[in-house]
């Protein structure tokens, strides 16, 4: 079960991880989250005072994602879990988007492997 006084009380102090099932495909989403006013502002946002006054009623949770820099939101009652901190194994579409960065050249263009003779 979803603790959400738990989860409020963490986000509003720092970094947060939630795991929940997507309702658009299912798929799982791995998000890291904050609603601490000093961490959103080293990503150039404050938090709003009506996100800020969330509540444990709600059913549904607005929160600024870090890895989208942006703002996201979720359904409670489809959270798998939540924990303080980093992600503990980084969302797919992080690691595509490393791996891509280390297969472009210093002007952004995908290297050639093909060697051309």
């Amino acid at each position: 079960m979803f603790d959400s006084t738990e989860f409020l009380k963490e986000a509003k102090a720092g970094l947060v991880t939630v795991e929940f099932m997507k309702i658009r495909d299912g798929g799982k989403r791995v998000m890291a989250c904050t609603l601490n006013n000093d961490t959103a502002k080293s990503f150039g946002q404050e938090i709003p005072a009506v996100i800020e006054k969330q509540t444990k009623g709600n059913d549904q949770f607005v929160v600024w994602a870090v890895d989208k820099n942006a703002w996201r939101s979720f359904i409670a009652n489809t959270v798998v879990s939540w924990y303080k901190g980093e992600p503990k194994q980084p969302e797919q579409s992080f690691i595509d988007a490393q791996a891509k960065l280390t297969d472009l050249n210093w002007d952004g263009q995908t290297s050639n492997t093909q060697h051309q003779e």
